[in-house]
């Protein structure tokens, strides 16, 4: 009798473990799946929340009309456009010159001396392949595109001379002036002269360009 209670016990004991195993068991895949699962959750919240953040920047609009904002998909297109493009790709973070090119983005009248129409870039992450290919090392970036490529660029963190600067520039890389020779004048040498009265005569000067 005493060796079967000692069978019963053990085997119930054996019986524990096991379920004390299961239930440890059972715990552990509760934690796992919990921690997919939230991960899961945050990584779709964080998606959203970008495409939010992208969707809203793509959105925004200026005052001054002469600017125009573009997201991901426009950029491509544009960078491989065939007619004249100004593409500004600005990283507004931590940029010093951005408070006056969002004056100059939202200032009523538009201004001469650039295009129509500037389309207007801010990457909100840094992971855009194109922006990469770019190479861009400045905050603020104004580029030339024409028959598919990049002809020229103006690049600056800051600027100098506010927005008279920047419309000069990009001017310049539409309609790259030849810069005008100065005007010398070089004194003539004494020539010969066979006149009866040579006081007559007048020192002349002669203007030429270096």
């Amino acid at each position: 009798m005493k060796g079967h209670k000692e069978g019963f016990s053990e085997a119930l004991e054996l019986i524990l473990k096991g379920l004390k195993k299961k239930k440890t068991i059972a715990i552990l895949a509760i934690i796992v799946i919990g921690y997919l699962f939230s991960s899961l959750l945050i990584s779709m919240n964080r998606d959203k929340i970008r495409e939010q953040q992208i969707d809203s920047v793509a959105k925004t609009t200026f005052k001054n009309k002469q600017f125009k904002s573009v997201k991901d998909s426009e950029l491509d297109k544009l960078l491989k456009s065939n007619d004249q493009k100004i593409v500004a790709i600005i990283d507004a973070k931590d940029n010093k010159g951005y408070k006056e090119l969002k004056k100059m983005f939202n200032q009523n009248k538009q201004m001469e001396e650039l295009p129509n129409t500037v389309y207007v870039y801010q990457p909100i992450y840094e992971n855009s392949k194109t922006v990469k290919n770019l190479n861009l090392k400045n905050k603020n970036n104004f580029l030339l595109i024409e028959n598919g490529k990049e002809k020229n660029r103006y690049s600056f963190d800051e600027l100098t001379n506010g927005e008279h600067e920047l419309a000069e520039q990009v001017d310049l890389m539409i309609d790259p002036k030849i810069p005008q020779k100065k005007p010398v004048r070089v004194e003539k040498k004494d020539e010969l002269s066979f006149d009866q009265n040579p006081n007559n005569g007048t020192r002349t000067s002669e203007v030429e360009f270096e």
